[in-house]
């Protein structure tokens, strides 16, 4: 089964191509910004033993890419799951290749939002 097959199949649903003002509703899951335009709530580093590679947090990286909203999530596995380029993933998601870097951007920011409540590391004293 060929890449573009692969994002054609039921199971990845991005088939369901998003209309173009569809990128609004990743707002609801980007990090915030004060009127300076720093973080409005405080940034933690993440966990990096061996525990972030644990099944439990596969899941919840999983659930939290399944949660966006398309065509966000579909660039995403495209160019980070699948390593296409922007001109093959804009081609087969028929979107247009100028907004590529600007969708993938705010799907990995969308992701980290969601998976940053899970995967905190704990305040050192």
């Amino acid at each position: 089964m060929n890449t573009t097959e692969r994002l054609s199949s039921p199971r990845g649903k991005p088939t369901n191509i998003a209309q173009p003002d569809a990128h609004c509703q990743i707002e609801e899951f980007l990090p915030r910004f004060d009127a300076t335009g720093a973080h409005a709530a405080p940034i933690h580093h993440w966990r990096t033993d061996r525990d972030s590679a644990d099944a439990k947090v596969r899941g919840l990286v999983r659930a939290s890419i399944e949660s966006l909203p398309e065509p966000h999530r579909s660039v995403l596995i495209a160019w980070d799951g699948f390593g296409m380029d922007g001109n093959l993933t804009a081609s087969v998601l028929r979107v247009d290749a100028s907004v590529m870097p600007r969708l993938l951007h705010e799907a990995r920011m969308a992701l980290c939002t969601l998976l940053d409540p899970h995967l905190r590391q704990p305040p050192t004293s």
